[in-house]
């Protein structure tokens, strides 16, 4: 386990709905490249604390949103699972538990 001070949440705000898997690819990729932006912005300015060491992790999505979710939790959870790769963690299969 990593030491202590190494320990920090990654959070960050995105003002969007979030996409399903099952968007149509051009749609996705948009959606995905704002979560890595965000998480980038965040990395950015947290650098001092150091980057996130390996897992395992814990990731906690909270979505407050004024349209419609399309598709299903577990579609959408994933491709921000995705965009996180090498940003946040060097591998998904790192993460222990998703909270939505």
């Amino acid at each position: 386990m990593p030491a202590q001070d190494k320990l920090y949440p990654l959070e960050f705000f995105i003002g969007a709905t979030p996409l399903s898997l099952q968007a149509n690819a051009a749609s996705k990729a948009r959606w995905m490249e704002t979560v890595k932006g965000a998480a980038r912005g965040r990395i950015d300015a947290t650098y001092e604390l150091g980057f996130v060491d390996e897992g395992p992790f814990c990731l906690t999505i909270s979505s407050s949103r004024d349209a419609p979710m399309m598709g299903g939790t577990d579609n959408i959870v994933k491709p921000i699972m995705d965009a996180l790769i090498h940003l946040a963690y060097n591998d998904d299969r790192s993460i222990e538990r998703v909270v939505v």
